[in-house]
């Protein structure tokens, strides 16, 4: 199984998650849309943003935790000191760094 179909399964179910999120919060079902604060736009995300930090949040808890967390992707799984390997779990580990 080609590994775009777990991380589409994955990502979907947090959307789903995202929706209900933004069905049950005190914000409500809120469309996204634009503020203007003197010269500054502020972009609300609205339920978009739910369903988007949803699916982000299950793909990265995913490949934190799942089964192929200790997957290399790049590099070689030797014990040597001078190799280097990127796993998704590294990977995974980077993207949330970025978000906070």
């Amino acid at each position: 199984m080609p590994m775009l179909i777990p991380i589409g399964i994955i990502m979907l179910s947090g959307a789903i998650g995202g929706i209900v999120n933004a069905l049950v919060s005190d914000n409500g079902f809120i469309k996204p849309s634009e503020e203007n604060a003197g010269e500054v736009t502020i972009i609300r995300p609205g339920f978009a943003g739910n369903i988007l930090l949803g699916a982000v949040a299950a793909c990265i808890s995913w490949r934190l935790y799942g089964a192929f967390a200790n997957t290399v992707l790049f590099g070689t799984t030797g014990l040597g000191a001078d190799e280097v390997s990127v796993s998704i779990s590294s990977i995974a580990g980077a993207l949330l760094v970025g978000i906070g």
